[in-house]
């Protein structure tokens, strides 16, 4: 088991790779490379980006909205262990795969 001081040290080199990795060059992180010639990569870039990308529109906030949502959902789920999820249908579908042996 972990004490608090690993934990703690887990948690800032996992902060700090992060950022390092954030702030790299584009070429680290930058896939399109992989399916696109350097041509279409600039060809893409210089295009106008998607409403829905730059500015807070209505499709954004639901989408946000949602994701949010789920975020939360698997919070609670993992907080309260999704054993506990739906006791009374966990118990039905205990007795019907036992009625069928």
């Amino acid at each position: 088991m972990r004490t608090t001081n690993s934990n703690q040290i887990l948690f800032i080199a996992i902060i700090v790779l992060f950022f390092a990795l954030a702030f790299a060059a584009p070429a680290v992180y930058g896939h399109e490379l992989w399916v696109l010639t350097g041509n279409q990569v600039n060809d893409w870039n210089s295009r106008a980006k998607p409403e829905v990308y730059t500015s807070l529109t209505f499709a954004a906030s639901i989408i946000i909205v949602i994701t949010l949502a789920i975020d939360a959902l698997l919070i609670l789920l993992h907080r309260n262990g999704s054993n506990e999820l739906l006791p009374a249908v966990r118990a039905r579908l205990r007795r019907l795969g036992s009625s069928n042996d």
